[in-house]
């Protein structure tokens, strides 16, 4: 149980300061966090999600609709780029 504790210490740390390094508003890391987890099997890298907040805050993501196009927007991106790379390694194996 002492874990799960600093766990989530560490979470809220890291929400923390979306909201005062990057000046997101509640609604949109709400979306960030979701994001993140989705993406990362439920962990929240905090490299990971500072680089996603610096990058919406560039963007000047202030709602909801917002993040949610921009997150989905980003999530075709990837995968669209993870199924490249499969693709190639594929042809590469059956040469």
């Amino acid at each position: 149980m002492g874990s799960e504790s600093k766990l989530v210490k560490a979470d809220l740390k890291v929400i923390k300061g979306l909201q005062s390094n990057f000046k997101l508003l509640d609604p949109v890391i709400n979306v960030l966090i979701d994001f993140v987890l989705f993406t990362q099997d439920f962990r929240l890298p905090k490299s990971l999600i500072d680089e996603v907040a610096g990058h919406w805050s560039r963007k000047k993501v202030s709602t909801v609709k917002q993040a949610v196009e921009l997150a989905r927007s980003e999530l075709k991106y990837y995968q669209t780029i993870i199924r490249e790379e499969y693709m190639e390694k594929e042809q590469e194996e059956s040469i």
